[in-house]
């Protein structure tokens, strides 16, 4: 069996027929990723914007440049990103969850996946998180048979 490394970084992926993961963790190394596995058929690139990296400045204006990376290369997936609570010095967890968010509401539109969140229309926190996503409330009423 032949299992791939699921969490190489560009800056120490290595040759070779077995398939890598290779993870793009900052617009800084997106290209880097994008070429090798352009280069290399055994390499699946991964993009995102890791906690560590998250510049609360930019990290809105670097959005788009993901996206469009992730349009250009379709087999591609998201990452490295997620959640630090550990690490000192970066930013807190509201933004690195809106961050969070926005990598995976963008995943699932750009594949053309229709996003489906049942919510309470009275549920605020509901009702303020999909208005923060760009997605709409349907208005019509859904029943399940």
């Amino acid at each position: 069996m032949n299992l791939p490394d699921a969490h190489t970084h560009s800056s120490t992926a290595a040759s070779g027929t077995a398939p890598r993961f290779i993870c793009g963790t900052s617009p800084a190394d997106w290209k880097q990723v994008a070429l090798l596995a352009e280069r290399d058929e055994h390499v699946t690139p991964f993009f995102g914007i890791h906690p560590w990296f998250l510049n609360p400045a930019e990290w809105k204006e670097e959005m788009p440049r993901l996206e469009s990376l992730l349009q250009k290369i379709p087999h591609a997936g998201v990452g490295e990103t997620g959640l630090d609570k550990c690490r000192r010095g970066i930013p807190g967890l509201p933004l690195q969850k809106e961050a969070l968010e926005r990598h995976l509401i963008n995943r699932i539109l750009e594949k053309g996946w229709v996003p489906f969140c049942q919510i309470f229309t009275d549920n605020e926190a509901s009702v303020k998180l999909q208005q923060k996503l760009g997605l709409r409330i349907g208005r019509d009423t859904v029943y399940w048979i």
